[in-house]
């Protein structure tokens, strides 16, 4: 049975979702990160919403059967266990009152008791109700036995010989643990911990042998897909980095999922684990940024199979119209352009390349004061606009559902989004964007920091002025590129920096938060000079509708230097005047196209 949803494109996290429902809403996207289910560690690299939790929910045994991916559980190429690092309260603070070993072996057996009993609930699940697994589930429940007792627990001689008693005697000794530390906040000397300590090496990688060479789980390696471990603090991810620099992978294989935030790839004794030796690295951003078609295709595979499980029996295209009397004046804009260079008067090696380059610049020029009437309604539009993340196609795009619905009578069926609402809630949530989601960012500042993690006075207002310099930075690019689409260059459609000269900590410290909320994507390559990097940075396209940008195209991207960002992050309203100046003077006195020739 298909799960129907009351608005196909609610966003609803994985952990939430049933396997049925993740099986019917998920489309298959490995062909892209075939690297994700290879034999081996990985890390997995993606910002916020771009479906990183919900392709390794879909990996889990029961998603697979539900899927149709395989018949039977022994057929499974590899045996994956989902482990968000969100929900597992890891990150005691007390454990800051520990030093040295004591802090990394507590560490590590809060970790290894999270990611043990969430594989034990899964195999409970799968085969504590098969009775004619009795034998082999006693024979490993007295396996575990030993393991956890010599690492210096007790267990009950009266409990149940199942995976699902295996899995609460993980949880009663995290409790054990966790209490531990908070009781250190209450007092001044620090207490002997007298508890057990599981290890990774002496009680994990035991424990997965002996379920891997179970007669009834598949014969394959164990993939412990570890959601969101940047999450977990620095002492944490060095020892996942330790972990990944074990090999393992014959029979465990470490996936890693980060929101570009992972903070060392040092082990605990200082060696970096480097790639493709140890493990091997997914960006899944690079990918759907990079290349637009192939992104909108996926989109719309995502959105058909939404509207289908829905019963809506339409194309995305049909279901997110384009306003087609803007687009009738576009053609105008189109027609006027072909016939110039019929003429003569044009600027590309053919008509189409002026079309491309300048129709939708051109419309929106003559709007003047009216600009904000320009729609961005449309498949196409939106898809762009979303930026490569597809939860910034899908949160829109439930608020224009609900907006629909709550505008026609509550059992009528809502055969497609009106271009007025689909416009006006576009530019709503790229104002949010800019707006509120920064007062979000400024919040998450002051809490918690966003060098260290512990707030103190000096680091909260050295954080709190970079969140300052990143709010004026997006507001120069973004009012930089509006002025493009507005001047008489032959580039117009400008969404990219490229930056010359080597960046300070306090610019990479910038431009870093601002990758890590979205607001920029980036990507690096060799210096045009022959020597250091050259950072590529481009602007999220969901700021789009705020700055009254073309979203047609990465046509091109303009030169800064480390300078001209500095104006930037201090007064970006000269920063635009400077640089429009110098942009309109290269023009006039030279009548060259300032992007080609890279002008800076």
């Amino acid at each position: 049975m298909q799960f129907i949803m009351k608005n196909p494109f609610v966003v609803k996290t994985p952990e939430s979702l049933e396997p049925q429902e993740i099986a019917d809403l998920f489309i298959d996207v490995f062909s892209d990160f075939p690297k994700i289910k290879d034999v081996g560690h990985t890390f997995i690299h993606g910002p916020r919403g771009t479906g990183k939790s919900m392709m390794l929910k879909y990996l889990e045994p029961s998603v697979q059967l539900c899927a149709g991916k395989v018949e039977k559980i022994e057929e499974l190429d590899f045996l994956a266990v989902h482990i968000p690092f969100k929900v597992a309260a890891l990150n005691i603070r007390e454990t800051d009152r520990l030093r040295g070993d004591s802090h990394i072996y507590m560490s590590e057996h809060l970790m290894v008791l999270h990611i043990a009993s969430i594989l034990l609930s899964l195999l409970s699940k799968l085969y504590d109700k098969e009775k004619n697994h009795t034998g082999e589930v006693q024979d490993i429940y007295k396996k575990f036995s030993k393991l956890i007792t010599t690492s210096g627990a007790s267990i009950s001689k009266k409990s149940e010989q199942s995976f699902l008693s295996m899995a609460e005697c993980c949880d009663e000794e995290k409790k054990k643990a966790i209490q531990y530390l908070k009781h250190l906040a209450f007092i001044k000397d620090e207490v002997p911990y007298t508890g057990s300590l599981c290890g990774y090496v002496d009680f994990f990688q035991p424990l997965a042998k002996e379920i891997k060479e179970l007669p009834f789980t598949p014969n394959c390696p164990i993939y412990l897909m570890l959601d969101d471990a940047d999450n977990s603090s620095e002492t944490m991810q060095k020892i996942l980095n330790t972990w990944v620099s074990c090999r393992t992978t014959q029979y465990l294989c470490i996936k890693i999922s980060t929101q570009l935030r992972y903070k060392t790839y040092r082990t605990l004794s200082g060696q970096l684990i480097e790639a493709p030796h140890d493990y091997s690295d997914v960006d899944i951003s690079t990918l759907y940024t990079s290349d637009k078609e192939h992104y909108q295709s996926r989109i719309r595979s995502i959105v058909g199979k939404r509207l289908s499980v829905a019963g809506i029996k339409t194309t995305p295209e049909e279901y997110f119209s384009v306003d087609e009397k803007q687009e009738k004046k576009i053609n105008i804009f189109k027609e006027k352009l072909k016939k110039e260079w019929g003429n003569g008067k044009g600027r590309g090696y053919r008509a189409s390349d002026d079309v491309v380059r300048y129709a939708v610049p051109d419309y929106m020029k003559s709007l003047g004061k009216s600009s904000s009437t320009y729609s961005y309604a449309g498949f196409k539009n939106i898809v762009d606009i979303s930026s490569g993340v597809i939860r910034f196609f899908l949160e829109p795009a439930a608020q224009m559902y609900a907006e629909t619905k709550a505008q026609q009578n509550e059992d009528a069926y809502v055969s497609s989004i009106p271009c007025s609402i689909q416009d006006s809630v576009i530019k709503q949530w790229s104002s949010d964007f800019i707006l509120s989601e920064f007062e979000k960012l400024k919040k998450d500042v002051n809490t918690n920091g966003v060098t260290t993690g512990v707030t103190t006075s000096a680091s909260h207002s050295e954080d709190t002025n970079i969140v300052s310099k990143l709010f004026s930075l997006i507001n120069g690019l973004g009012k930089l590129f509006r002025e493009l689409v507005l001047s008489n260059g032959s580039q117009r459609r400008i969404f990219s920096i490229s930056v010359r000269g080597e960046m300070d900590e306090t610019l990479q410290r910038i431009f870093e938060l601002g990758v890590e909320w979205g607001y920029f994507h980036k990507s690096v390559g060799p210096s045009k000079e022959g020597s250091g990097r050259r950072y590529t940075f481009v602007l999220s396209r969901r700021l789009a509708p705020y700055f009254k940008l073309d979203i047609s195209s990465y046509a091109g991207e303009i030169s800064v230097t480390t300078a001209d960002l500095n104006l930037a992050c201090e007064d970006y309203e000269r920063f635009v005047r400077e640089r429009m100046k110098k942009i309109t003077k290269e023009l006039s006195d030279a009548q060259i196209d300032i992007f080609q020739t890279n002008i800076g």
